[in-house]
């Protein structure tokens, strides 16, 4: 039988609802599916109990041949596109 790690790469641990929300759909975005894993109190139950900002321990992986374009994917610097969009005024 196929164990999980041998399947899929881990790529890197979310720590909040949001942080796994934010990656899982830019990666999906960028073509890259995702798969997740809970570790611990998680999921549906630790969202009802505890709400969906509370931290989490969330591991995501992605396809092994997905590995490297995922990590260079989430090394990119995004603020030049962001000061072109919203303006670089010092707030």
């Amino acid at each position: 039988m196929e164990r999980f790690e041998d399947r899929y790469a881990f790529l890197k641990m979310a720590y909040t609802d949001m942080e796994l929300t934010m990656t899982k759909n830019f990666l999906e975005a960028n073509g890259i599916p995702v798969t997740v894993r809970e570790k611990g109190f998680g999921g549906p139950i630790r969202s009802i109990f505890m709400g969906r900002f509370m931290p989490a321990n969330i591991e995501i992986f992605v396809n092994p041949e997905d590995l490297a374009a995922a990590r260079e994917l989430l090394q990119e610097d995004f603020s030049e596109l962001v000061d072109e969009e919203w303006g670089d005024d010092d707030v």
